[in-house]
């Protein structure tokens, strides 16, 4: 996916940008990759209940700023909703970026689909199915994103403009070494107890040889436990190191 959110779903959730193929200036540029992670996570909450995930995505961008993109990964947070299938997520995005000056600008939209799920809250069927519309500003290195909820977030129901902010900052360390340090903060309308929490990340990341590339994060949330919990009773939200490995073309 794009730059804030492919990595993001990476490696730290992944921190929110940087890392895999990002857009390139000719036209016509189709771009894959596959990875895996010792732990997917999400805006800091584990997606996969602490597990290993199998991820991967293709990217096409095109004239004028303009991009597309789908992307995969295994998932295992639907049983702890109440679903009893439901182990593949698949995301969709489309936006344009362009540079002004010495910033540059990401607007856009993102879909994160569940396939095959059956998730029930409440006694009724609920389709985790969200969509957001987001919106980029970088600058010397530091991002700042918006992402604003147009449907349900994740089922939970009278949970639309719900919303995420985040700031992040790339350093280039020696050795080819790049740092980056994230804050969020994801508030979710209408959930009791509340869903709402801030999140954080510390993430490192490494090209190795062409295509190939390491990241080890580190990342927590002050989450509500009761509300993050596997039916094992695993925290999802807690701190954790996040290590991921990527090749893209």
């Amino acid at each position: 996916m794009k730059t804030g959110l492919r990595f993001a779903l990476l490696s730290v959730s992944l921190s929110l940008a940087a890392g895999g193929c990002q857009a390139q200036d000719r036209d016509g540029a189709l771009h894959w990759n596959v990875a895996v992670v010792n732990d997917y996570r999400f805006r800091g909450i584990s997606q996969s209940r602490l597990s290993p995930a199998l991820q991967g995505g293709v990217d096409y961008t095109a004239a004028h700023g303009w991009y597309a993109g789908v992307w995969a990964s295994t998932i295992g947070w639907l049983k702890d909703a109440g679903a009893t299938s439901g182990s593949v997520e698949v995301d969709l995005n489309f936006g344009r970026q362009w540079a002004d000056g010495q910033a540059t600008w990401d607007l856009g939209l993102a879909r994160y689909g569940f396939v095959g799920n059956n998730l029930h809250r409440r006694g009724q069927r609920e389709d985790p199915s969200t969509t957001e519309a987001y919106a980029a500003y970088s600058v010397a290195d530091v991002t700042f994103k918006y992402s604003h909820v147009l449907t349900r977030w994740m089922g939970n129901p009278n949970s639309q403009n719900s919303h995420y902010i985040e700031l992040s900052k790339d350093w280039a360390l020696p050795s080819g070494w790049t740092l980056r340090p994230h804050l969020g903060h994801l508030r979710v309308r209408n959930t009791a107890p509340s869903a709402s929490y801030a999140d954080y990340a510390v993430t490192v990341s490494r090209n190795w040889m062409p295509g190939l590339s390491f990241s080890a994060s580190v990342q927590g949330t002050n989450a509500d436990r009761s509300v993050y919990t596997t039916a094992e009773g695993r925290f999802t939200g807690g701190v954790g190191l996040v290590l991921g490995l990527q090749y893209a073309r």
